[in-house]
C-alpha cells in the first residue's frame, strides 16, 4: 500500500505508518499470493480470485498463512521487540507493582534458537530481598 502511495504522491510514506482498511487488506493479500503462487489461485466466476483446490480451506486464511511461511524472521526486528516488551514489563512492574525504579534491571535480550514446536518462551527473572 505505501508504494502505491508513494508513486502518487511526492511526500513519501513509510510502510510502518500506513493503515489498511479491510478492504485494502484483502485486496493486497490476494494480489501478493497470486504473484507468489499462481497455480494455487484461479478466477472465480464473479472475476475475484480463490482457490484452486477449494478443500484447502477460506481463501484469506490460506493466502496468510502460505506467504507468512515466505517471510525470513529478521533477528534485529525480533531483538528490538523483545526489548520493548521488556521494557513494557518493566514500566508495569514500577507503576502498578509499586517497585521501586532503581531495584528493576533488564538484562540484554537474547532471542532463543530456532525451534520445532510454535510455542514461545519467555523467561523472567524475578529477585526478592
Amino acid at each position: 500500500k505505501s508504494e502505491e502511495l508513494n508513486r502518487k504522491n511526492e511526500q513519501k510514506i513509510r510502510p510502518e505508518y500506513v493503515e489498511l482498511d479491510d478492504a485494502d487488506s484483502q485486496r493486497l493479500l490476494a494480489q501478493e499470493f497470486k504473484a507468489k503462487f499462481p497455480k494455487l489461485v484461479k478466477k472465480s466466476f464473479f472475476g475475484g480470485l480463490e482457490l484452486e483446490k477449494p478443500e484447502m480451506g477460506e481463501f484469506y486464511t490460506v493466502a496468510k498463512a502460505t506467504l507468512l511461511d515466505t517471510f525470513p524472521v529478521e533477528q534485529k526486528r525480533l531483538t528490538k521487540l523483545a526489548a520493548a516488551r521488556a521494557r513494557t514489563i518493566a514500566k508495569y512492574v514500577v507503576q502498578q507493582g509499586g517497585v521501586p525504579n532503581e531495584r528493576v534491571f533488564i538484562l540484554d535480550t537474547v532471542i532463543n534458537p530456532p525451534r520445532t514446536d510454535n510455542d514461545i518462551d519467555a523467561l523472567l527473572y524475578l529477585k526478592v530481598d
